[in-house]
């Protein structure tokens, strides 16, 4: 009797050590639970944060390369006189600045050294900017000129080898701010040309 007694109680304590080292060991991995969650949170934050930087780093990297080929695109404007084929095409502003309302003259030459005449059919063309009124065009002897919209045009004129042929029109500005004027010999030579000038309010 004393011998079952004492095994029943030995059982009785092994499976409440089993019990008790059951528990403790639930208890072990809930306190160790929020650790692993909190250093995976940890490692979680630092990848979206090395992503972050990359994605970063990458738009840095193709804005600045945008815009370098921004740069590379921008092309400068045609210059004053142009040279092609013999013939040179020359724009002239005056004044160069003048207040809003004021009168301002473009004056294009065209002078032919290609060794023989040419007749203008096509003729020239002057690329009038938005923001300015025109007033009056004149072309070469036995030139026609007209206007429509903002391209005026003077064709069906000859210019000899050596000689020189004008083109003169006045514009009234109605902006404050800078224009550039074009204009272009597109019936042969093919030079495009440029003048700036400012515009500032009226007094």
């Amino acid at each position: 009797m004393i011998r079952r007694a004492l095994l029943v109680l030995t059982t009785m304590a092994i499976a409440l050590l089993l019990a008790s080292g059951a528990a403790l060991a639930g208890a072990d991995t809930k306190t160790n639970a929020p650790k692993d969650t909190k250093a995976q949170d940890k490692s979680q934050d630092t990848k979206t944060q090395s992503a972050s930087e990359s994605t970063s780093g990458d738009v840095a990297s193709e804005s600045t390369s945008g815009d370098v080929d921004a740069q590379r695109k921008r092309k400068p404007p045609p210059p004053p006189t142009s040279t092609n084929n013999g013939f040179t095409l020359t724009k002239e502003v005056s004044p160069e600045t003048v207040a809003v309302g004021d009168e301002v003259t473009f004056t294009i030459t065209e002078t032919n050294n290609s060794g023989e005449a040419l007749v203008f059919n096509v003729g020239i063309f002057d690329i009038l900017p938005k923001g300015v009124t025109l007033l009056t065009v004149e072309g070469p002897p036995d030139a026609v000129c007209a206007s429509k919209k903002r391209v005026v045009r003077c064709s069906g004129f000859t210019i000899e080898n050596g000689e020189t042929a004008t083109m003169t029109i006045t514009v009234a500005p109605k902006k404050a701010r800078t224009f550039r004027n074009k204009a272009t010999d597109t019936s042969f030579p093919g030079n495009i040309v440029s003048v700036p000038f400012t515009v500032t309010k009226a007094a």
